[in-house]
C-alpha cells in the first residue's frame, strides 16, 4: 500500500469546504453504468466520465491528490477524460478523483470516486439499509453517527486514520459509526487487503430541479 504510513500522519481532508457536510448526490456515468455519489472503478489507463448536473452549473471542479481542473457553464452535462499522472495518481493510494458542481442558485453537488488497484480480499458491506458483497474495496456513504458493517470470512485485522473511529482487530465482524466526512481503513488477512472508504454527511441538499 503506497504513502499508507504517511496516512497515519495527515489524513485526508475533504477538497470542497461548504457551509454543512451534504451527501454526495451528483449522477456520472462511465463504460460501467450511471453512478450516484460514490463509486469504485477498477483503475485503468484511461476513464471517461459523464457528470449529469440536475441544474446548470457555473462552475465545474475536478479534483485529484495531483491536480485540479476547472470548467465554467459547462451546460446540463460534461464529458471528462481522466488518464491518470503515471507514478503520481495511478500510485498514491489513496488518490480520490471528486467532482463539485457549483451553481448561480446555490444547489451544489459532489460526488467521489476511488479506486481499486493490488486490494483483493472479499468483504460483505452493510451500509445505510443495504447489503453487498465487494471484491478488494468498498465505500459507504451515511448520516454521520449511525452504525454501520463489514464482515470477513475470517478474522483479519483492521488499521484506519487516526482522525477515524478506531476499528479493533483481529475480528471477523466490524460494527462501525460513521463519522463526518471522509474516513479510511485497510483489513489485513495474512495475504490479501481490503479497503474501506465511508463518508457522513450530517445534511440533504432540497432538490430544485431535474
Amino acid at each position: 500500500m503506497v504513502l499508507w504510513t504517511l496516512l497515519h500522519s495527515c489524513g485526508h481532508r475533504p477538497s470542497f469546504q461548504l457551509e454543512k457536510t451534504y451527501r454526495k448526490d451528483l449522477r456520472f456515468s462511465d463504460s460501467a453504468g450511471t453512478h450516484e455519489g460514490t463509486y469504485i472503478a477498477s483503475v485503468k489507463d484511461r476513464h471517461h466520465f459523464r457528470l449529469l448536473f440536475r441544474e446548470k452549473p457555473r462552475l465545474v471542479k475536478i479534483r485529484s491528490c495531483h491536480r485540479e481542473i476547472v470548467y465554467e457553464n459547462p451546460g446540463k452535462s460534461l464529458d471528462f477524460t481522466y488518464s491518470p499522472e503515471a507514478g503520481l495518481e495511478d500510485k498514491i493510494d489513496p488518490c480520490f478523483l471528486e467532482f463539485a458542481s457549483f451553481s448561480a442558485s446555490g444547489y451544489n453537488q459532489t460526488a467521489l470516486v476511488d479506486f481499486r488497484r493490488d486490494e483483493t480480499l472479499e468483504a460483505m458491506l452493510t451500509c445505510n439499509g443495504e447489503r453487498s458483497i465487494h471484491q478488494g474495496v468498498s465505500i459507504c456513504q451515511s448520516r454521520e453517527g449511525l452504525l454501520q458493517r463489514l464482515e470477513f470470512d475470517a478474522p483479519v485485522s483492521a488499521d484506519g486514520l487516526a482522525s477515524c473511529p478506531k476499528l479493533v482487530g483481529n475480528a471477523q465482524t466490524f460494527i462501525f459509526p460513521i463519522s463526518m466526512g471522509i474516513c479510511l481503513y485497510f483489513f489485513y488477512d495474512g495475504t490479501k487487503f481490503h479497503k474501506l472508504v465511508t463518508f457522513g454527511y450530517d445534511d440533504v441538499l432540497e432538490v430544485v430541479g431535474d
